[in-house]
């Protein structure tokens, strides 16, 4: 079985094969820090150490996240108001998209969403949709603009 590991506050992305026998907590044991917890992408909790990985659901290709963070306290910034919300490690970017502009967000209308993305705050560059919000956090907590799509042309 192959699929990508992803690590709190590391953006680089590891392909791993192993077997579908091997354990979550044996691949924490040999991928992660102490006191880490596996999660699988878009998922809301925690894989469980003592299954395996088949029995957990990780399919091939997966993309799985290793964080210490249960929580991602993520920050959006948008026309001088801040808008927070806790996320799972392994929610992508594009989830936070999705909420900062919808209705428990920033409201916008479907036009204003197609010209608008989310950058790291501070950041020259627009954040890659598929990036998880563990592996942009420092110490559980993540900060993005939401800005025109034209701040980040280049």
């Amino acid at each position: 079985m192959e699929f990508y590991i992803h690590v709190s506050a590391v953006e680089d992305i590891r392909r791993v094969r192993v077997e579908e026998t091997l354990t979550v907590g044996e691949l924490l044991a040999g991928h992660a820090e102490p006191g880490a917890s596996a999660w699988l992408e878009e998922t809301e909790e925690p894989l469980d150490p003592a299954g395996t990985l088949a029995a957990v659901g990780v399919a091939d290709r997966a993309h799985i996240h290793l964080s210490r963070c249960r929580r991602v306290q993520v920050a959006v910034r948008y026309g001088g108001q801040t808008k927070n919300r806790h996320f799972p490690p392994a929610a992508t970017v594009n989830a936070v998209f999705a909420w900062a502009v919808g209705p428990q967000g920033f409201k916008l209308t479907d036009a204003e969403r197609a010209k608008h993305t989310l950058g790291v705050c501070g950041g020259q560059t627009e954040a890659d949709r598929d990036a998880h919000v563990g592996s942009l956090a420092t110490d559980c907590a993540a900060c993005f603009d939401l800005a025109p799509k034209v701040r980040y042309a280049g």
